[in-house]
């Protein structure tokens, strides 16, 4: 089936729809006030979800109040009450009215408007007329206007009119055929993806006759979405979430707010409960079939194509078509040009229908999409999550699926390799078999890349105690763990590991893979700590990189930036240039296993007397941190660029990013001060302010996912986080160690989490 048949049919007319940002078009709305012409004066104000159409008809409606004018504001309802936007607006004053018009009362009336309008007292014994297509009730509302509006003129404002009902519908052109006689100003707003072909097409004729003026909110200049966004997020981020947002103030806003909820283990954050809300009123006009197929498409991840929701979602092809395009109509799916595939609309709806579904159901979910994408042959990259949520004690196949997914995604989201490995371990406990060193050491890498330091230290002391482990793998942990320890702001210990470990290394490991990662650990760490790289380490550096395979820019970069730091510039010239060719070759995809040798490169350019390229490759390599979750990485490419950016006169930028380097440094587990330039955010012209924690968001998102607990699921989770084990929980509940397991089980797949300490932070943050 053709998807682009399903897409809401926009019967635009040959007339002009001019866009307006919110001032201008609140200053063409309040200019409609003061025009001395008579009878009805038709407004349509389009735009999309979230565009600002409510506020701008809130301020207006407030200018129109301070002029004398009187206003009923009201919207329809996602409920299709029939004349909703009316009885929104006009039950209220209604009230008073009962003496000076007792025509428009019930049930003796002569329009019974009673039978709409609640305040106009009880409707007649005969019980209610039908309502679409009833002339006496439009002559009513006629009325009602005018006696409302007597004797300068009236404002109705009808919101969210894309939901409207049949009869709010007719009532509409029977008053652009029928205006009242007084002055009226009427201001119709709705989404135009999701307009009603009926109201689409009374309002394009009345345009085409002139009848109606037509306004649409455009999207926000950049330096307007600035505004609108914190200084604590970077020059990138601001840019990622205006294109993401294509310029719409609230989806802006509601996208930073979920930004700013936090990062979960695996590197994404639930949407807080206020933006979950507000996003969950668009569902509530969905049919079963299609809120079932938006949860689904919501499980499968984007893009997703027909046949992958059919199967995930259990309904029959004439269902699966008919949803489809149900969700497209209201805009919560979009098709992609040339293809079969759909995606949400944004990524806080799609986030909304999966928090929307209950954890029984995803279970079963998550189990049909892993069936479907194995058949179909997929990545394990693809099929780690349902693996995560779905698999059980012992299963082995799982586990080795999850540890290949974290090695291929530990450079691209690294917290959600960690969370992957964590979880194949605890899959592969039910064999009672240690942590192995391979499991170990990707772990504590991808804790250290996500800024998880002192969690890593932990994760390579159970490395260094393993029995059997090869120099090479026994070599990268202890050069990783000292990168932590520097992090933590133990440079002195680090080093101290780093010289053991050299001195250590059998005879026929020197100038191999393991010591050069021991070598290359320790000079950075000399060069983050601003003391001279040691001779010895830039001669072995030197004579290992002309033996070793692949990926050699980086490590050029670390020579080059120790050749200069030791008054060798020759060498320094020599390595910049090769360093500078190799990278220039990489794409943003192949740069992250690379970035600190990139920012030495930006280094040592800018010490050479560069500020414009230099600083564009600190903005490339905090682009790329950023996007790929590096979180170690994005202080002191922050910091960098702020410096480069005061260098070039752009003082905004500097301050923007000198705030992001600190509050990114925040997010760290570590010595903020260790944190290369973050000692000079506070220096003129920049701000050292850091990122306010989201203490709030956080303990409401754990008291929501604590909710989802039975009540025995709620007591063994708070002996978890009290430190109990298995054993002790059993004893105190009566139960044997293996219904608590079992327990277990279900309470990291309710919460989403792969440990027990995940658990314990949940109940923490609770505040229970």
């Amino acid at each position: 089936m053709a998807l682009d048949v399903m897409l809401p049919l926009d019967l635009e007319a040959a007339t002009d729809v001019s866009t307006y940002r919110h001032d201008d078009a609140l200053a063409e709305l309040e200019s409609i006030l003061t025009e001395r012409s008579g009878g009805l004066s038709a407004i349509e104000l389009r735009g999309d979800r979230w565009s600002g159409k409510t506020t701008l008809l809130k301020d207006f409606a407030l200018t129109a109040a301070k002029a004398g004018w009187p206003v009923a504001a009201g919207s329809a309802s996602t409920s299709r009450i029939p004349f909703a936007a009316l009885i929104d607006a006009f039950d209220g004053p209604l009230g008073g009215l009962a003496d000076t018009s007792p025509a428009l009362r019930g049930p003796g009336g002569d329009y019974g408007l009673a039978e709409i309008f609640p305040s106009l007292g009880p409707a007649s014994a005969s019980g209610p007329r039908s309502l679409g297509g009833t002339y006496g009730v439009f002559r009513g509302v006629r009325q009602l206007i005018e006696t409302l509006g007597a004797p300068c003129g009236f404002v109705l404002l009808m919101d969210d009119m894309h939901w409207a009902d049949p009869g709010s519908l007719d009532l509409l052109r029977h008053l652009l055929r029928h205006p009242p006689e007084n002055r009226l100003v009427l201001v119709v707003a709705h989404r135009p993806r999701q307009g009603d072909k009926v109201l689409s097409g009374l309002i394009n004729t009345a345009a085409g006759s002139g009848v109606v003026r037509r306004i649409a909110l455009g999207p926000l200049r950049e330096r307007e979405a600035l505004d609108l966004l914190p200084d604590d997020l970077s020059g990138s981020g601001c840019a990622r979430l205006l294109r993401e947002s294509e310029g719409n103030p609230g989806l802006l806003v509601a996208l930073n707010t979920a930004r700013a909820a936090g990062r979960s283990s695996e590197g994404s954050a639930c949407l807080p409960p206020n933006l979950l809300t507000a996003c969950l009123r668009d569902f509530r006009v969905l049919s079963t079939a299609a809120r079932l197929v938006a949860q689904s498409a919501a499980v499968l991840g984007e893009p997703f194509e027909p046949d992958e929701l059919r199967y995930v979602a259990r309904v029959d092809e004439a269902e699966l078509w008919s949803a489809i395009d149900e969700l497209v109509g209201e805009d919560l799916f979009r098709s992609e040009r040339a293809s079969s595939r759909l995606r949400f609309a944004n990524r806080l709806l799609r986030q909304t229908a999966y928090q929307a579904a209950g954890p029984g159901w995803l279970m079963g979910a998550h189990a049909r999409a892993l069936e479907f994408l194995m058949e179909r042959g997929k990545s394990s990259g693809l099929l780690a999550p349902h693996v995560a949520y779905t698999a059980s004690i012992g299963d082995e196949t799982g586990a080795l699926l999850l540890l290949g997914a974290a090695a291929e995604s530990i450079w691209t989201n690294p917290l959600r390799a960690a969370s992957w490995v964590r979880t194949a371990v605890e899959l592969r406990s039910g064999s009672h078999r240690s942590e192995q060193a391979s499991e170990l050491l990707l772990r504590g890498k991808a804790e250290v890349l996500a800024g998880l330091c002192r969690t890593a230290l932990a994760t390579f002391d159970g490395l260094t105690m393993a029995d059997g482990v090869n120099p090479r793998a026994r070599a990268d942990g202890i050069a990783w763990q000292a990168l932590a320890r520097h992090h933590l702001g133990e440079p002195e210990q680090a080093r101290a590991d780093l010289d053991a470990a050299i001195t250590a290394l059998p005879a026929k490991a020197m100038c191999t893979d393991a010591e050069w990662n021991l070598r290359r650990a320790r000079l950075l760490i000399h060069l983050e700590t601003r003391t001279p790289a040691l001779a010895e380490d830039v001669a072995a550096l030197g004579r290992c990189l002309p033996d070793l395979p692949g990926g050699r820019a980086a490590d050029m970069s670390a020579l080059l930036a120790a050749a200069l730091r030791t008054d060798r510039p020759a060498d320094a010239r020599l390595h910049q240039a090769a360093a500078a060719r190799g990278f220039d070759r990489l794409t943003d995809d192949e740069l992250p296993p690379f970035l600190d040798g990139y920012y030495w490169l930006a280094r040592v350019e800018q010490a050479a007397g560069g500020i414009e390229t230099p600083a564009a490759r600190c903005e490339r390599g905090l682009r790329v941190s950023e996007s790929c979750g590096l979180y170690l990485a994005m202080p002191r490419f922050a910091m960098a660029l702020s410096e480069l950016q005061l260098c070039l006169g752009d003082t905004a930028g500097a301050a923007r990013h000198a705030t992001f380097a600190a509050a990114a440094a925040a997010g760290i587990e570590g010595d903020r001060a260790s944190l290369p330039g973050l000692r000079q955010a506070d220096r003129p012209g920049t701000s050292g302010r850091a990122a306010v924690p989201m203490e709030h968001a956080q303990a409401d998102e754990a008291r929501l996912k604590l909710d989802l607990l039975s009540g025995r699921e709620l007591q063994i989770a708070f002996l978890v986080s009290d430190g109990h084990t298995n054993e002790q929980i059993a004893r105190k509940l009566d139960l044997s160690p293996k219904t608590v397991e079992t327990y277990l089980v279900r309470i990291r797949k309710k919460l989403v989490v792969a440990c027990r300490a995940e658990i314990a932070t949940i109940v923490g943050r609770s505040g229970r």
